[in-house]
């Protein structure tokens, strides 16, 4: 029998010791904590005052710019007119309520600022011009007579408001007259349906008045002379015999920043039923006021 092979015994090698820990750190003296508190808390204050000096001279900064920008002049040229819409409402809110004296339908103002200003107004119906009212004013030796002759400041300012009043009829007075060939509807003959039909008209004559105040003065922080005119215009309003409320139809406003002397303008242009009714208006030259100014004034 074979013999058993002999155990061999390996020798483990031996264990190295583990490295000695490192020493603790000192316990930091009580100086040095009281230095680094301070240090710190000089910064910190540095940093909170000077942002505040930052943030005031910011603040100052963009109050002077603003104040900059508000003393500078809009962009556009001398002569302008734009509509006013908040005075606009509240002097219709205050003309419906009869607050004015007259119940009026609809108020429209306008800001001017240039120099002298006349306007008119004009009514069309079917396409055709029915009319056109006085330019206002109508006298201008008259009016600059009074505020100084030719010596007048050529620079004015001022509003223009134009006034719809309520019909001077009513609804069912205007449509009497349709009552006989209402009536021959329902009739024979000569006097029936068919011969009634080419007679009765679709509209209605509504005779109503339009008044335009135009107000004019110096510019602002100037001394002078003010005048302020107004008139009253009757238009014959085309309305169909079931009138659009007044809400319901187109107008389109006009005027402009940089508009030119001696050249008619478009302000207003409202629809109302059949009819169309314009404001026009116009700037003078600083040379058509002198020579309206050497004419005598009547």
């Amino acid at each position: 029998m074979d013999k058993p092979a002999a155990r061999t015994r390996t020798q483990q090698p031996p264990r190295k010791a583990p490295p000695p820990l490192p020493p603790e750190p000192a316990e930091p003296s009580r100086l040095y904590s009281l230095l680094h508190v301070a240090i710190t808390g000089v910064l910190a204050l540095a940093v909170v005052i000077g942002g505040g000096l930052l943030l005031a001279g910011k603040l100052r900064l963009v109050a002077a710019a603003a104040a900059k920008d508000k003393e500078k002049p809009d962009e556009g040229g001398r002569y302008r007119i734009e509509p006013v819409d908040d005075v606009r409402g509240l002097l219709t809110q205050a003309g419906t309520l009869g607050f004015l004296g007259d119940n009026t339908e609809e108020v429209w103002v306008y800001k001017y600022r240039g120099g002298f200003l006349e306007c008119s107004l004009e009514a069309e119906s079917f396409g055709n011009q029915a009319g056109r009212g006085s330019i206002m004013p109508d006298n201008w030796p008259r009016v600059l007579a009074g505020l100084g002759g030719p010596e007048v400041d050529m620079g004015r300012e001022g509003y223009i408001v134009v006034a719809a009043m309520r019909p001077v009829i009513s609804i069912g007075e205007a449509v009497e007259s349709h009552y006989p060939h209402l009536g021959g509807l329902f009739g024979v003959g000569p006097a029936g349906p068919l011969h009634q039909l080419t007679t009765c008209h679709v509209d209605s004559s509504h005779w109503r008045f339009y008044r335009i105040l135009l107000m004019s003065a110096p510019p602002e922080g100037q001394g002078g002379e003010r005048h302020n005119l107004w008139a009253a215009h009757q238009v014959n309003i085309r309305l169909p015999m079931i009138p659009r409320h007044p809400s319901r139809e187109e107008y389109i406003l006009g005027g402009g920043k940089d508009l030119e002397a001696g050249k008619e303008v478009l302000l207003l242009d409202r629809q109302r039923g059949f009819t169309r009714i314009r404001l026009n208006a116009k700037f003078l030259t600083d040379a058509q006021v002198l020579e309206q100014a050497a004419k005598p004034a009547k």
